[in-house]
């Protein structure tokens, strides 16, 4: 992904991110990470750096460049997700069981 032409790694629907690069100077030197908070999912851009010692020698500035993606009004939760709907669904199945249980005349007295 050419970001120095221009392009952006989030598509105009909202639904993908192309990551790829992995500081490659074929794609721009460039790297990503996708961070997922409870409040927001952002794109971090990462430029290519020697290392640590040369960063701080030299006074290159390492700071990711930041995009956000998505905000939220509140902090989403493990149950405001998909697999928050499936543990819900496992949990409903287990309590069905438990009352079977309950309400069968083989169980220990």
């Amino acid at each position: 992904m050419k970001v120095e032409k221009g392009r952006e790694p989030g598509q105009t629907s909202g639904k993908a991110i192309t990551i790829d690069g992995a500081f490659s100077e074929a794609y721009g030197d460039h790297g990503f990470t996708l961070v997922l908070e409870p409040e927001q999912t952002f794109l971090a851009m990462h430029y290519h750096f020697e290392s640590v010692e040369a960063a701080i020698k030299d006074g290159i500035d390492i700071i990711p460049k930041t995009t956000t993606i998505k905000k939220w009004e509140k902090p989403r939760r493990v149950g405001d997700t998909e697999r928050g709907e499936q543990i819900r669904g496992e949990v409903a199945l287990l309590e069905r069981l438990v009352e079977a249980y309950r309400g069968n005349s083989l169980r220990p007295r």
